[in-house]
């Protein structure tokens, strides 16, 4: 005769992430003997935890390994987006073995002290740098090397969302046949794809752009201050990960051997 126990003692599924948490006991038969059978998925959870912050802190080792074989002495690089740390730690890595100039595009209005924060911190290790308005992108682009850009996040499509700027930087290193590498750490990875490229863009404050001081055009003119870009993967040439260089139509490959097939299903 099967006793009914397992199924009388199971109780509603609670919702609160603290439960999940919780460790589990279950008991089942062996004989005549009850054995209990332990199923402990916090600690499941919490290695897991502990294995994405080692591969997160990780990162910019595995992406310095690769600067001497991408920077070349005297080279003119670009960057521009200051912001990026792990931007900062490749040249700062690079710089050990490499002399070169770096040129930081402003980022106005939102990254001006940003920029220059940066620009210090590549000047303390004695890289040559210099701060260029944005405007001058084009003009200077025929004497850049490389451009460096970092990311937010990288679609399956092999776009990525980064910076207010770079998508005309961008596409003015494509016009002169300018190299545009992408650092960008693997946990940067989205199984999405960019279907409605506007939502991406979030929208800042237009006060930065129009002082009050000019509020008499507001009525006159729209004023928008966006904060984030999309690069299309045609102006990208290589993404250099922790694990690699991989090219933008092989980042398909790279996400579906990262995310499993449920976990993409994000309706």
């Amino acid at each position: 005769m099967t006793s009914n126990k397992a199924s009388s003692d199971s109780g509603p599924v609670s919702a609160s992430m603290f439960q999940l948490l919780v460790t589990s006991h279950k008991e089942k038969d062996v004989g005549n003997v009850k054995v209990n059978e332990k199923s402990d998925l916090r600690s499941v959870i919490i290695q897991g935890i502990r294995d994405l912050m080692d591969e997160i802190q990780s990162v910019h080792e595995n992406i310095e390994l690769m600067t001497v074989d991408l920077i070349h002495d005297n080279e003119i690089l670009l960057t521009p987006t200051p912001g990026s740390s792990t931007v900062l730690n490749f040249l700062l890595k690079a710089s050990l073995k490499r002399k070169f100039t770096v040129l930081i595009t402003e980022n106005y209005p939102n990254d001006i002290e940003i920029c220059h924060r940066f620009a210090k911190k590549l000047a303390d290790a004695n890289i040559e740098s210099v701060i260029i308005p944005d405007s001058t992108v084009f003009a200077v682009m025929s004497r850049v090397g490389k451009v460096l850009i970092g990311t937010r996040s990288v679609f399956v499509n092999g776009g990525c969302v980064t910076a207010a700027g770079v998508a005309t930087v961008c596409e003015c290193a494509k016009e002169h046949r300018t190299p545009v590498f992408t650092v960008a750490g693997l946990y940067k990875f989205s199984p999405c794809y960019p279907f409605d490229r506007n939502s991406l863009i979030e929208v800042g404050n237009s006060g930065k752009v129009l002082p009050y001081e000019d509020s008499d055009l507001v009525g006159k003119c729209e004023v928008t201050n966006p904060l984030y870009d999309y690069v299309i993967p045609e102006h990208i040439d290589i993404y250099i990960t922790n694990i690699g260089g991989f090219s933008p139509n092989f980042i398909y490959r790279i996400i579906l051997d990262n995310y499993s097939t449920d976990d993409v299903d994000l309706s």
